[in-house]
């Protein structure tokens, strides 16, 4: 009987210097890749959060105009909330059946500031508040700021750059 010899060295497989190696390179890749991950996610609540502001302005102009009512909207900074309020019933006040509360961000690290708390669409769309531009400042500890802007003529914009 023939017994044949095999050199272990010529067998197929990887070696444990192999497998360290792919460790190491596995490392280096996610040390660059994970920083990049956290600002893409940061960048993405800002994102939603302006977003949210944007929709809901457009939403009350929108309605204010179709529905001949004027539309309030009260921005709550500590709470990151947006409030928007119809008088359906034209008895000069809001009932929680004609208030409607919209959460920004629940996300940390997002704030919303303004100097003016009120703004009304009026039943033709255009917007009135305590100044001639309302101007809602989003900002995120790690992805910057930007800004929504209601115009008196109804128009809403958003930017990354201040006016």
């Amino acid at each position: 009987m023939l017994k044949s010899k095999i050199d272990p060295r010529s067998q197929a497989g990887f070696t444990m210097i192999d497998i360290m190696l792919i460790v190491v390179i596995m490392g280096v890749v996610l040390a660059f890749a994970v920083p990049g991950l956290r600002r893409s996610r940061s960048n993405f609540r800002l994102d939603e959060a302006v977003s949210t502001v944007v929709a809901e302005l457009r939403a009350s102009r929108t309605y204010a105009r179709s529905e001949s009512r004027p539309v309030v909207i009260d921005l709550d900074s500590s709470a990151r909330t947006l409030t928007v309020k119809i008088d359906r019933n034209d008895d000069g006040t809001f009932a929680s059946g004609e208030q409607s509360v919209v959460n920004i961000s629940s996300a940390n690290g997002i704030t919303v500031s303004t100097p003016v708390t009120t703004g009304t669409f009026s039943p033709r769309g255009s917007f009135n508040c305590a100044q001639s531009v309302w101007k809602i400042t989003v900002a995120s500890t790690s992805a910057g700021t930007e800004y929504v802007y209601a115009f008196a003529g109804g128009l809403i914009e958003r930017s990354e750059e201040s006016l």
